[in-house]
């Protein structure tokens, strides 16, 4: 299978990066060509700003994305409702499963949600399962639960495993995983604004 790791049109939030001090609310690419343009930067401002960048999201060493045709790694979250109740990978043999990597702080996420929303209760009856993943707490997934009046599955991934198991360095990032676990489809970044990409749409459609 042809390998197709899609990358959708920024604004995305990269742990990656270096933060840009401008106040873009942006991260910058931390290249070669990058650090030349913007070697003017403080080094103490730019060590702070990436320290605070991996602390939001627990970012640890990993093997990267997954790519669309391998094996997806197996993941264990708890559920914002039931905290004490936890699902894997594996709880979703046989069935197509969507999943949102996201943050309550993320404008792009947050702009994203009410589509993946759209897109899972359309196929629901047609057996597509979702996850939607968050290192937050719960009590911060609750409240953006109660403003947006979302009844989206939130799950928290409080130790950060799935985010590492995954290769997460930039949110959102939206997954498809097929009855046979392996991946169908990925993803990082969102349009603000725009419609949901018509590959993602496309890849339920054929899954289901």
């Amino acid at each position: 299978m042809i390998e197709q790791v899609r990358s959708r049109p920024n604004p995305l939030y990269n742990l990656n990066e270096d933060f840009d001090p401008v106040g873009n609310n942006v991260f910058l690419m931390s290249s070669k060509k990058s650090l030349r343009r913007h070697r003017s930067f403080d080094v103490k401002l730019t060590a702070l700003a990436l320290a605070v960048a991996l602390v939001c999201l627990g970012c640890q060493p990993s093997d990267g994305l997954p790519s669309v045709g391998s094996a997806a790694p197996n993941f264990k979250v708890a559920s914002a409702d039931e905290p004490s109740k936890a699902v894997q990978l594996g709880d979703f043999h046989g069935k197509v499963l969507l999943v949102d990597f996201w943050a309550t702080w993320c404008a792009p996420c947050r702009d994203e949600l009410p589509k993946l929303r759209d897109l899972w209760n359309s196929n629901r009856s047609k057996g597509l399962e979702m996850v939607a993943i968050s290192q937050e707490s719960v009590a911060d997934i609750e409240k953006y639960k109660t403003e947006s009046g979302s009844d989206l599955p939130f799950f928290t991934d409080a130790d950060g495993s799935a985010n590492k198991a995954y290769g997460i360095d930039g949110l959102p990032t939206t997954l498809l995983i097929g009855k046979d676990g392996h991946v169908l489809y990925s993803s990082v970044g969102a349009e603000m604004g725009g419609e949901l990409d018509k590959d993602l749409v496309d890849a339920v459609a054929k899954a289901l």
